[in-house]
């Protein structure tokens, strides 16, 4: 499985996995997840909530956000095994990515967060829907959601 799902499209998904799937036409594709977290967002609306998914052994999660139905909106990925732009990303120091996103032509309208977390750092880019999570200096997550 893990060799169908690894060149990320951003705004689209996943090899199979695209957004806007409801959490069976998942299942039917990666089966269930090691672990289901639940986050309500409004107190007033119960509705309002959204399921995060995680699926160890592919280093993959998912969030499905309840709209009108439960639906995929975000995937997350943290395996240099996944590819962004034909670009092995992962584990690459913060200099490195720059470098490979000017290539990329996506080095302009980042926004920067400083120590998120103790020695992390994010780099969000919101009309691509992309996030970058750094730990010291170094990738470790990339996270995209549906355009």
């Amino acid at each position: 499985m893990k060799n169908k799902l690894k060149n990320i499209e951003i705004g689209i998904g996943i090899g199979e996995l695209k957004f806007g799937m409801t959490p069976e036409m998942v299942v039917d594709i990666l089966g269930e997840p090691d672990e289901k977290e639940a986050e309500n967002f409004s107190e007033v609306d119960p509705d309002f909530y959204s399921e995060e998914w995680h699926y160890d052994d592919l280093e993959l999660s998912l969030s499905f956000d309840m709209l009108e139905q439960m639906e995929l909106g975000t995937i997350s990925v943290s395996s240099d095994h996944y590819l962004f732009e034909g670009e092995q990303l992962i584990g690459l120091s913060r200099k490195r990515v720059d470098e490979l996103l000017k290539k990329m032509d996506l080095s302009s309208k980042w926004e920067e967060f400083k120590e998120i977390e103790e020695g992390g750092d994010l780099l969000t880019n919101e009309d691509e829907g992309l996030s970058f999570w750094y730990e010291n200096g170094f990738l470790i997550e990339i996270q995209w959601e549906i355009l």
